[in-house]
């Protein structure tokens, strides 16, 4: 891993875009878990770090790359939303729906700059492969959550591909012409998430479950709960792959910066400071 530069990392830590205030969901250890109001900055570099004040340089606590991220609201929490970065989840709460919106929508763009420039950097790089995963039937919810239509979907090489009906023999590649009906998600930086039985939608929709990605939540429901978890832990198990294989150098890039961000900054190791660590 290349050293980094004093002036390079100085510029890391440089707060632009996003800035403002949001409380965080802490561990109080023996005591009841607390919110915390802290400054927290979208860097240019896709770092989330956060402070006590507005004018503080020390950390509260270790950066969040949001390379590696996906964000969604809570819903019946009020402004609160969550970031997930593998299995640990932070839990946010804006002061108003506005903030809300502001921050989630900033942040769901960092999180795709941040996606589009590996994509971009490693694809003269990187070699698709076009090893066939698993393919079967789901229903998948529409954009606006109106209705839920029945696709044909194929879990191939870095795409989960869906179409409205099986595509002919010699027709599953990534690069169909355009016109047949298939759309295409790219799951390298997805995350699969199975949705908790007491969500609403489970009372309707038993078997679904939702495909985290940096501008859209989807969802989707299996025929049955093998099904599910069948699908579940093809892309899982794909995602996981696909990390370390393909963002080897970049893994080891993002951990440099985290921890060049930390020396710089000092991160503050205060008990009340830990964020709770809610396991997705």
């Amino acid at each position: 891993m290349a050293e980094l530069s004093k002036k390079r990392v100085s510029s890391m830590i440089t707060r632009e875009k996003t800035g403002g205030y949001l409380s965080i969901l802490v561990d109080g250890g023996e005591d009841e878990d607390s919110w915390q109001r802290r400054y927290f900055v979208v860097q240019k570099n896709h770092f989330l770090c956060y402070y006590k004040e507005k004018q503080d340089t020390q950390l509260c606590g270790p950066p969040i790359d949001l390379l590696f991220c996906s964000i969604q609201e809570v819903p019946g929490e009020g402004f609160c939303f969550e970031i997930m970065e593998g299995k640990q989840v932070y839990w946010l709460l804006a002061e108003s729906e506005q903030e809300l919106c502001a921050w989630v929508s900033s942040i769901r763009e960092a999180i795709s700059a941040a996606q589009m420039a590996v994509y971009n950097e490693r694809s003269a790089l990187v070699q698709s492969t076009t090893m066939l995963i698993k393919t079967g039937w789901l229903k998948k919810q529409t954009a606006k959550g109106w209705r839920w239509n029945r696709r044909w979907f194929i879990l191939q090489g870095e795409h989960l591909t869906y179409y409205a009906k099986p595509p002919t023999a010699g027709k599953t590649s990534q690069s169909e012409e355009e016109g047949d009906g298939s759309s295409s998600i790219k799951i390298l930086f997805a995350k699969v998430k199975v949705i908790p039985p007491d969500a609403p939608v489970k009372k309707s929709h038993p078997h679904s479950f939702e495909l985290l990605t940096a501008l859209r939540t989807y969802r989707f429901e299996a025929e049955s709960a093998d099904e599910m978890k069948s699908w579940v832990n093809a892309i899982d198990s794909l995602t996981s792959k696909l990390m370390k294989t393909r963002l080897r150098d970049t893994l080891d890039d993002r951990r440099g910066f985290a921890i060049k961000l930390m020396s710089s900054a000092k991160v503050e190791k205060k008990k009340d400071t830990i964020p709770k660590a809610v396991t997705s």
